[in-house]
């Protein structure tokens, strides 16, 4: 099981380029943890977490140091990758353990 907790979003926020995003990330606008009835609860009580995303644009800053993280630049003229490849990979981070999504990473 894996853990729910305030850095379950790191991806999404603060690492989006490994979801090869470079252009946009999102920025937690709210987060509210829930118990089984959906009520607002503590956090050791909670079985949900309600997190409220909002989409923003990377500053270039962000944006170089996204493109030194990953092992391929993938610079402006280089081909995109086709959409298929980049759901595989979407999905191996948000559904596989560490250790699951670095060997679907290494074997891609």
């Amino acid at each position: 099981m894996r853990a729910l907790n305030e850095n379950s979003w790191v991806y999404d926020t603060d690492w989006f380029w490994h979801l090869g995003w470079h252009d946009h990330r999102f920025a937690i606008e709210a987060a509210q943890w829930l118990n089984g009835a959906l009520q607002p609860c503590p956090q050791p009580l909670a079985a949900f977490m309600r997190v409220v995303l909002r989409k923003v644009q990377t500053s270039p800053a962000e944006r170089v140091m996204a493109r030194t993280f990953q092992c391929d630049p993938g610079l402006p003229e280089d081909p995109v990758p086709d959409s298929a490849r980049a759901a595989e990979r979407l999905a191996a981070y948000q559904h596989a353990s560490l250790d699951e999504a670095v060997a679907a990473l290494a074997a891609a």
